[in-house]
């Protein structure tokens, strides 16, 4: 067998097994936002949304302004809010 070609199919599947573990981590981060958005009768949706539009403008080293952005947070907009049907 060609050793190029053997370091070649190494090298793909390598690269196949390491775009598999960043994509399933990628997904149960996703997915763990989404739970604890709706555990705090939060709409995924446009919690997502607020998430998306904030966080590219905040200092990711600054603990208090992040905590504003958690799902329990009094700070949440209205419009990501479940209304209580009481």
């Amino acid at each position: 067998m060609d050793t190029s070609f053997l370091i070649f199919s190494i090298q793909k599947t390598l690269f196949c097994v390491h775009t598999y573990i960043l994509t399933s981590q990628a997904s149960a981060i996703t997915y763990s936002i989404i739970e604890t958005a709706k555990a705090n009768n939060l709409n995924p949706f446009y919690y997502l949304t607020y998430l998306f539009e904030k966080l590219p403008n905040i200092d990711l080293d600054d603990m208090e302004e992040l905590d504003q952005l958690l799902p329990w947070s009094e700070s949440i907009p209205e419009n990501c809010k479940i209304p209580n049907k009481e």
